[in-house]
């Protein structure tokens, strides 16, 4: 059974989370994977670019010893105070039920998981609602983010809160023995935080990145750009780093869940696993969730183009 307990807090600094870097691959076992792969029966380079990626595995994990065998998706949930200007077409309450029934492996999240092994951990990072929900794990920062039109959606220590504990959820999956990690975010309000991140850090224009979300009328898109554009000229977010730009107008959820934080391997990994796929299920077709509903602006990369000549 998940243990639902809070960890120990790791007291982490806004300065110490900038000093943590990614290390470079080993290329000395990157050699070794590819060296294993010549050692074999076959023509040289007869695997394609499935050597090349499993020696990036290889190179990134620092070991030829590569299991992808268990899979996870962290899912993590949260509400955003944003939702009062009427950026959206649901309330909160949409948030925690949509949670309950992750927890029931009941969303589309959940089956889609399921049909290639891979477990789903949803998180409550701050969904606003004093309920414990049963399979859902409590990370709960704050209930809820602030309205960054009257302020900003959370202070400093919260921010550095929901990032660490992404970061420490992480690590934990894969003390697990977890060697294949996704991660997802829910909550109402979620695509104008997002929207308002991406303008901010692109340094471009709110209507450039703000779309529909979850279906709005052209009288609510037309509201939810303007809300994104405002905070974006009070604030002037086009000219701060990024946790500024986190800390003022995103989400709990975002904090806990970069926008796209697939490692190389990751990438690697999920095409072999893709490709496996494609041979048992020829006919299937490889598609984002953006790309069955247009009104919704996940996953973070376009499965379509990235995946489409599987």
């Amino acid at each position: 059974m998940e243990c639902s307990e809070k960890p120990i807090f790791h007291n982490y600094t806004r300065q110490e989370l900038a000093q943590i870097r990614i290390t470079a691959p080993e290329e000395a076992v990157r050699s070794l994977v590819k060296k294993h792969w010549d050692t074999l029966a076959k023509p040289l380079d007869g695997m394609g670019s499935f050597e090349s990626i499993t020696a990036q595995i290889g190179a990134i994990l620092g070991t030829e010893q590569i299991d992808l065998r268990k899979k996870g998706v962290l899912i993590f949930c949260a509400d955003n105070g944003i939702v009062e200007e009427g950026v959206s077409q649901t309330g909160q309450e949409v948030t925690l039920a949509v949670a309950k029934s992750m927890a029931r492996k009941g969303s589309s999240v959940c089956k889609m998981a399921q049909s290639i092994g891979a477990e789903t951990i949803p998180v409550d990072i701050g969904i606003n609602s004093e309920e414990s929900i049963p399979g859902v794990l409590d990370r709960k920062v704050r209930p809820g983010t602030r309205n960054f039109l009257k302020e900003p959606t959370m202070t400093e220590e919260e921010t550095v809160r929901a990032i660490v504990t992404g970061i420490e959820l992480e690590q934990d999956r894969k003390e697990r023995g977890y060697g294949l990690l996704a991660t997802g975010e829910m909550g109402i309000g979620n695509t104008t935080t997002s929207s308002a991140v991406t303008a901010a850090l692109l340094q471009c224009e709110a209507e450039e990145v703000t779309g529909r979300g979850a279906g709005l009328t052209d009288q609510g898109l037309t509201r939810k750009q303007q809300v994104v554009r405002t905070a974006l000229e009070t604030y002037d977010l086009w000219h701060v780093d990024a946790f500024t730009v986190l800390q003022t107008v995103g989400g709990l959820d975002i904090a806990g869940r970069p926008q796209d934080t697939r490692t190389l391997a990751q990438r690697g990994s999920l095409l072999a696993l893709l490709r496996e796929l494609r041979k048992r299920f020829p006919k299937a077709l490889i598609v984002g969730h953006h790309d069955l509903n247009p009104m919704k602006e996940c996953p973070c990369f376009n499965c379509i183009k990235e995946y489409g000549e599987l």
